[in-house]
């Protein structure tokens, strides 16, 4: 047999096979070898047995060459070791492999046999058995232990998120009256109009209404964040009117100040945008607020722009203002939570110091990012930049827009819209039922009041008997008697098919989930605005005929 064939069967044998040179060099070593003394086969090729041997130098060579002159395999008091933690000891069997020739040295076929006895080597196994075993039972408690935490942190998390839901519900509640009445006072016109010291006491209410709903939305946003839940989405909608939008809905802000509210596009912004509107109208209105807030005189503006980079098209929206900067040491921090510029900052300002951080944390989960530039005394600018998927066949750009125009030049005021049809409000809260019944009245709504569920499916069901149905139900969904979800299911499996949306004061993912699987057609939380509370009805309402 060929050298070769016979050390491609010494590779395959489970037994553990060496071959050496009469030097002692390793020209092979099988896999058993390695696993028995834990070396790697390629680390023991080309290596000494003497580096491998516990035994003396000139032993290992004279025990070599003994096995060399002799015709018959010889035991070898050779030991053979592995690394420091592989105590295993191992005796050697030798014979001659091929004789020297043409130069090429002789080589020795090495058979490894366990060097300790019978007894001793059970007591080996013994032991490692033991161990393995001891072991297992660390392992065993420290998984129980472990299970225990989970089980714990779970609980703790479902109590911080019943506490934050609760909490949410009991101060969102009540805002919606207190922010609802304030925008019909400020909204009034005729007879009923204010006095400008009172339009000066409403304005103070609602912007503090307003503040405080920021604050619940800003705690309860961190915690998502935090717990990873907060999901974006991918919706076209039109970038100018969004903007414009958003600059109008905060002129209020601005009222008792020296303040100018700018908005400016660049030529090159493109008409639709797909992205997340609700999560980049947070960020802006976060940025913004905060703009409004330091800035006593001068100017507020949002820049709107597009640019590419690379394969890439990107929007900018560049917050600006002549405030009173951010000094350098302190840019860093300003995006961490509950972090201000410095005391004196929190103490003249007010502010929890989150809406920075959740702003940065939010265009990152919209693949873009939030830097700051700033300069004490001169104002600062925050940059939020993220990736534009445009709308099918749009390859950036627009029809020419003027390089600068102001919010009035785009606004349109809820307080024109009107529409015909008959709304179902769904609300146990006294007040509630009030300040919305009003504001959809004002905009010509025929509005019925129902102050449970129970009494709402009863209502809507007769309605359609009658071939009369709501146009769309204004759902709440914790209530007495049968709650908000419970009262959709019913109308849905008694076959009724007309829009239901909940409008409730949960602001959680899950309460939304929760709702829509119940059958609603949409959702909305309060406090709701006079504005989005039209828009959203705006998509099952007709419009009124304009009278003129």
């Amino acid at each position: 047999m060929r050298s070769k064939d016979f050390l491609r069967l010494c590779s395959l044998t489970p037994h553990p096979v060496m071959v050496v040179d009469v030097s002692g060099i390793v020209l092979f070593a099988n896999r058993a070898l390695s696993l028995r003394i834990a070396r790697d086969p390629d680390e023991l090729c080309g290596r000494s047995l003497l580096e491998l041997s516990a035994d003396d130098d000139e032993h290992v060579r004279a025990q070599l060459r003994l096995c060399c002159r002799s015709m018959r395999p010889l035991p070898l008091s050779i030991q053979l070791r592995g690394e420091p933690k592989n105590r295993l000891r191992l005796r050697l069997r030798g014979a001659l492999l091929e004789p020297a020739c043409a130069g090429r040295p002789a080589s020795v076929l090495l058979h490894c046999v366990d060097e300790l006895p019978g007894a001793a080597r059970l007591a080996e196994l013994t032991r490692r058995v033991s161990v393995l075993r001891a072991e297992l039972r660390y392992r065993s408690v420290m998984a129980r232990v472990l299970k225990d935490s989970i089980k714990r942190s779970q609980a703790a998390s479902r109590a911080k998120s019943e506490f934050l839901a609760n909490m949410s519900h009991e101060i969102r509640t009540p805002l919606t009256a207190i922010l609802g009445f304030s925008e019909l006072l400020l909204d009034a016109d005729g007879s009923h109009s204010l006095g400008q010291r009172q339009h000066e006491f409403v304005t103070a209410i609602w912007r503090n209404g307003d503040h405080l709903l920021r604050i619940v939305n800003n705690v309860l946003d961190l915690s998502k964040l935090e717990a990873q839940v907060i999901q974006t989405e991918r919706i076209e909608f039109e970038l100018r009117a969004f903007a414009t939008e958003l600059i109008s809905a905060m002129r209020r802000n601005v009222e008792d100040k020296e303040l100018r509210l700018e908005l400016e596009f660049s030529d090159s912004v493109p008409s639709h945008l797909v992205s997340d509107p609700t999560r980049i109208r947070q960020i802006l209105y976060n940025l913004i607020s905060n703009a409004i807030k330091f800035t006593q005189q001068g100017h507020v503006s949002l820049r709107v722009d597009a640019e590419w980079a690379g394969p890439t098209q990107w929007i900018t929206f560049e917050v600006s203002d002549t405030g009173i900067g951010i000094a350098p040491e302190d840019q860093t921090r300003l995006f961490e939570a509950f972090e201000q510029a410095d005391a004196s900052t929190t103490r003249r300002f007010g502010g929890t110091g989150l809406g920075l951080t959740i702003s940065r944390r939010l265009a990152g989960l919209l693949g873009g990012s939030l830097e700051l530039r700033s300069e004490v005394g001169r104002g600062s600018v925050f940059q939020v930049r993220l990736p534009a998927r445009l709308r099918q066949g749009e390859e950036g750009g627009a029809a020419s827009v003027p390089a600068r125009d102001r919010a009035e030049t785009y606004s349109a005021p809820v307080s024109n819209l009107r529409f015909t049809g008959c709304v179902l409000l769904v609300e146990d809260g006294v007040d509630n039922q009030r300040v919305l019944s009003a504001i959809m009245s004002r905009a010509g709504i025929d509005v019925t009041i129902a102050p449970n569920g129970q009494h709402a499916v009863e209502l809507a069901l007769q309605q359609q008997e009658k071939d009369a149905p709501f146009d769309v139900i204004l759902m709440d969904m914790q209530m007495p008697v049968l709650d908000g979800c419970g009262a959709t299911t019913a109308l849905r499996a008694a076959g009724y098919e007309h829009p239901i949306v909940a409008l409730t004061a949960h602001a959680f993912t899950d309460e939304k989930d929760r709702c829509l699987q119940a059958g609603c057609d949409d959702f909305a939380s309060k406090p709701i605005s006079r504005a989005k509370l039209l828009e959203l009805l705006s998509r099952f309402l007709e419009p009124a005929d304009d009278p003129s």
